[in-house]
């Protein structure tokens, strides 16, 4: 029988799998969205 590598039990955590890409919060999603429907109030009109 083949032996095979111990496994990396680090590696394995499932609390090392709640990571992901790294995005901006939402609060600055909103508050851009915001400035933007000012910018489109002046820029066009109201």
């Amino acid at each position: 029988m083949k032996n095979n590598k111990p496994r990396n039990h680090v590696a394995l955590n499932p609390l090392l799998r709640k990571g992901g890409p790294h995005t901006r919060p939402r609060s600055g999603e909103r508050q851009r969205a915001r400035q933007q429907v000012r910018r489109d109030l002046i820029h066009f009109g109201r």
